[in-house]
Order: structure tokens, then sequence, then C-alpha cells
């Protein structure tokens, strides 16, 4: 029953815009599941590495991609938000 749930899952994930089929079962295996790991939305992008950092002086923008993170991630979540 629960690789039942998990097939639902990808399928559900598969609809949000921008992934797919390909996409789905990879964000699942790197993720898990349910996520249970994460407390927070804002645990899950940090642990991404999909939050940069945000620093501002004197006007200048010093901010940059996050160094940390896993890079699958990452490369999944760039090549779905480059499809067109």
């Amino acid at each position: 029953m629960a690789g039942f749930r998990g097939v639902h899952r990808g399928q559900r994930l598969a609809e949000v815009p921008g992934l797919g089929v390909d996409s789905a079962p990879q964000i699942i295996a790197e993720v898990g599941a349910t996520a249970a790991t994460f407390p927070s939305p804002k645990h899950l992008a940090s642990w991404m590495g999909a939050c940069p950092g945000n620093k501002e002086s004197a006007g200048v923008n010093y901010s940059h991609r996050c160094p940390k993170g896993n890079r699958q991630m990452r490369r999944v979540l760039n090549q779905a938000a480059n499809l067109p």
C-alpha cells in the first residue's frame, strides 16, 4: 500500500507546472515521500540550496547562490524552471 501512495504522490507532483514525470520521481527520491524530516518549507528550501543570501550594503548587492545544499535537487529545480 505504501508503494501505491508514493506513486500517487509522484503523479500529483508531476502536475505542478514545470515539473513532469521525469523530475517528480527524482524529487521524491531525494526528499522522501512525505518530507517529514523537514519541520517547515523554509528548512526544505535551505536544504535544497534554493535560498540565496540577500546581503546589500550602500546600494550594492552582494547576494549569491547558496553554496550548500543538495546539488541534484538544485539541478532538477533549475531544469524545471528553465523549461518553456
